[in-house]
């Protein structure tokens, strides 16, 4: 992966994706120590791949930082993906729960305010670049990213539309919160850490308050019937189901009803309710005057926490994480056992 710095903590990859070009790029969160522990971005890239399939050595492209998240929450930059418009987006998750400020004297106490000073090397950008989605010039090399939306807890999955409508899917607080589905564009705010799901105000006492004048954007209404609570609409999904990957399916081997979906994989909840999430469920989205409605089914179900989706010669790949399919008891020891990935396509 190239020489990345003396001294790293740790390093993790969480996103992967090919251009237009046969360009392989590779998002890397590297922990720097210090007086205040940072989280430096890598994003690698490979020269475009050849007729044998295999991508050459990756090159240090373009990198940003800011301060190492708080509690746990240091959600990095995840998913990265080509848009409709040839640039390169990237979602970079919050680096706190609520927006809180944190007691660590090692870690900022700013929340996700502006960082434009943060340590990590000469020659790169340091900013307010954490929940929200970023762009990218494929054209250039080292950059200053441009904020494309904000308010984005953890955009893990987005995908585009065949009407070139940017979708994310993001993850909710700790608190019963619901987990969003965004309807992304340009310049717009969806809340994080201020509001949540239809304008709930954090469920905190130490939430930050929103900017005076500050407009957010509700996320898109979830009729069901799957992930849901209940059988009432929400704003959108289940809290604690942990939204991973979203693809866009346009058509191919499964069934018509399916074209133009959006298919999400659940990962399932981390803290100890009843289960919620392991499965991957089919978005159907209409819109009337100018508003999006989701219209959801359970696609798969009792999977081994399904991380991420792939679309290939017009079948549906699953990648899960492991073989737990529960949060406790028969089915919640697999934890530490490798997942599957599963093609799924119509039988003939």
């Amino acid at each position: 992966m190239g020489q990345l710095t003396n001294h790293v903590a740790s390093t993790l990859c969480l996103g992967l994706t090919i251009d237009r070009d046969g360009r392989l790029y590779v998002v890397a969160n590297v922990q720097l120590p210090g007086k205040i522990l940072t989280n430096r971005v890598d994003l690698y890239r490979t020269p475009p791949i050849g007729p044998d399939g295999i991508p050459g050595g990756p090159e240090l492209w373009t990198r940003f930082a800011y301060p190492y998240g708080i509690g746990g929450f240091n959600h990095g930059a995840c998913r990265i993906a080509q848009g409709p418009d040839g640039k390169i987006y990237l979602g970079s998750g919050s680096r706190t729960d609520h927006g809180e400020t944190g007691d660590d004297p090692s870690l900022s106490r700013l929340g996700e305010a502006p960082h434009p000073d943060v340590a990590g090397g000469p020659g790169f950008a340091g900013g307010d670049f954490t929940a929200c989605i970023l762009r990218f010039d494929p054209a250039k090399g080292q950059q200053v990213p441009e904020v494309f939306s904000r308010g984005n807890r953890n955009p893990f999955g987005f995908d585009w539309d065949q009407k070139g409508r940017l979708i994310d899917a993001e993850h909710g607080p700790m608190a019963d919160h619901p987990e969003e589905l965004n309807h992304i564009q340009q310049g717009k705010h969806y809340g994080f850490p201020y509001v949540f799901g239809n304008n709930e105000p954090p469920d905190y006492p130490d939430s930050p308050k929103p900017p005076e004048g500050l407009k957010f954007e509700v996320p898109i209404k979830n009729v069901g019937p799957a992930g849901l609570l209940g059988d009432h609409p929400m704003y959108s999904l289940a809290p604690h189901s942990a939204p991973g990957g979203l693809i866009f399916y346009r058509s191919g081997q499964l069934p018509k009803a399916y074209d133009n979906t959006f298919f999400l994989a659940r990962f399932g909840n981390l803290v100890n309710y009843n289960r919620i999430g392991f499965d991957v469920i089919n978005i159907r989205l209409e819109e009337k005057d100018g508003t999006l409605t989701a219209y959801t089914e359970r696609f798969l179900d009792r999977l081994g926490r399904p991380i991420d989706l792939a679309v290939r010669s017009g079948k549906l790949y699953v990648v899960e994480y492991c073989r737990q399919n529960e949060t406790t008891g028969p089915g919640s020891e697999g934890f530490g056992e490798g997942g599957r990935v599963l093609e799924i396509s119509a039988t003939p």
